[in-house]
């Protein structure tokens, strides 16, 4: 289940399901089975059907080659809390540089079916490192986040002020698409600054006892994941996994609502 296919999206249904009931855990589990399981029943079933896969084929070199450079992108990317962040958009220039000589060793001499694989590889990697090697800036619309430590949270609990709880980390792919994407949009922070919200970020790229147990104590089984708190430090809504930016700005607005 943690295979490269599959993890990224089944992470936030498994932390999910760890906090369910033993019949909604069975559920979850058994459907995941079905699902891999049911390919292989149907082929089993209907031997015949076999004749009608595609055959293997130059095509098939293609896509193990672009799978290669998929691996190889995976390795940059978290190679993020190793290496210093100046180097770190350097590695996905130098990782799409490559791509684009595969790309034009292979359009030149594949055929139809390659030359289209390797238009949409090389396509989706100069979209990807677009993303990955530019700085994530913050801009006058934007979330701007504070930095976690227990002395802020504290000040922040006492004064009775709403805040928002964000585990991230280096490693954490979905992650970083959330930071991204969703609480880039303007429409997050404006709710957050109707409702006198505290945006923290708490970072646990490395290991930290504090910063796991307030993980825990919140709620929180796997990355990523946040909370919205009202002032009176009731949990609104938690997120595990990735989610939308409507659902996370409702959340937000309940605790405007609930304010005296």
């Amino acid at each position: 289940l943690a295979a490269p296919c599959a993890g990224p999206f089944l992470g936030g249904v498994l932390a999910f399901a760890v906090t369910q009931p033993a019949p909604v855990i069975m559920g979850i589990f058994g459907s995941i089975g079905l699902g891999l399981s049911l390919p292989y029943a149907v082929l089993m079933l209907r031997p015949e059907w076999l004749s009608r896969l595609p055959k293997a084929g130059p095509w098939t070199v293609a896509i193990r080659e672009v799978l290669a450079l998929i691996l190889l992108a995976a390795a940059v990317f978290f190679s993020a809390s190793l290496v210093p962040k100046a180097v770190y958009p350097w590695l996905w220039w130098a990782w799409l540089a490559l791509v684009l000589v595969w790309g034009l060793r292979r359009f030149v001499q594949g055929n139809g079916a390659v030359r289209v694989i390797t238009a949409t590889a090389t396509g989706l990697a100069l979209a990807v490192t677009v993303v990955f090697a530019s700085p994530l800036g913050s801009g006058e619309d934007e979330l701007v986040w504070q930095p976690y430590s227990a002395e802020l949270l504290a000040e922040t609990k006492a004064r009775g002020t709403p805040y928002l709880l964000e585990f991230t980390a280096d490693w954490c792919i979905n992650c970083k698409v959330l930071e991204r994407t969703v609480y880039k949009e303007p429409a997050v922070a404006e709710a957050v600054e109707r409702a006198g919200m505290v945006p923290i970020q708490v970072d646990v790229t490395a290991s930290d006892p504090e910063k796991d147990a307030l993980l825990t104590a919140t709620g929180g089984q796997a990355l990523p994941f946040a909370a919205v708190f009202a002032g009176d430090g009731a949990v609104v809504a938690r997120f595990t996994g990735l989610f939308d930016t409507d659902s996370l700005v409702e959340a937000i607005n309940r605790t405007e609502n609930s304010q005296p």
